[in-house]
């Protein structure tokens, strides 16, 4: 499985945080297991968002074709002297 990138590892963060305030804001909860089950479903936000954060539109699904035709010639570089010591 490939690792978190800097962005989406922010972008879950912030999602989870944000979603975790809304939720218990809005929802006035005061028991622990409904505490528990409010930030049980931001995490999940969290998840979702740093997933779908995961590849740029199109990135897997297209290549592109950086030249036709024939190979490049390959210019061989002289190789160093060698100097007795």
């Amino acid at each position: 499985m490939p690792r978190l990138t800097v962005s989406q590892l922010a972008l879950g963060t912030a999602a989870v945080v944000g979603a975790t305030v809304a939720l218990l804001a809005l929802s006035g909860a005061q028991s622990m297991p409904a505490i528990l089950l409010l930030a049980t479903v931001a995490l999940a936000v969290g998840v979702f968002a740093a997933i779908r954060r995961a590849r740029p539109r199109g990135a897997a699904r297209t290549s592109r074709v950086v030249a036709k035709g024939q190979a490049p010639a390959v210019e061989t570089l002289p190789e160093p002297e060698r100097v007795p010591r």
